[in-house]
């Protein structure tokens, strides 16, 4: 692909990238929602900030996998929206996920996951 006469990468790359990035934070979601808990005896109340602090972090770390590519910041962006719409679904009851209503909510109530984790998600 040619962008402005110079080669930019293709969509294989774009696609790989964007592959890596729903990995690593779907992994992270399953980590701090069912593995560390149970492996380190993790409370929900200290999953759930791993899980706060981590994100952002690691979604970060993610970026240079991206190329240069004129969709790429459209499709790293896919990744917290597509979360976001999961956050979504499963507040508005469309969805059924008591590891990701008990890792993200303080009180356990799925419907807190429209409030805080759906807008800053």
């Amino acid at each position: 692909l040619f962008v402005g006469g110079e080669k930019v990468m293709g969509e294989w790359e774009l696609a790989t990238a964007a592959a890596i990035t729903g990995g690593v934070a779907l992994g992270w979601k399953l980590a701090c929602t069912s593995l560390l808990p149970r492996w380190l005896g993790l409370s929900v109340a200290d999953s759930r900030k791993l899980m706060h602090i981590g994100t952002g972090m690691l979604y970060m770390m993610t970026w240079p996998a991206f190329p240069d590519h004129p969709l790429a910041a459209v499709v790293a962006a896919a990744v917290p929206a597509l979360m976001s719409a999961q956050f979504a679904a499963v507040g508005l009851g469309l969805l059924r996920d008591d590891s990701l209503v008990a890792a993200v909510s303080r009180g356990g109530r799925r419907r807190e996951l429209l409030l805080g984790p759906l807008q800053y998600g």
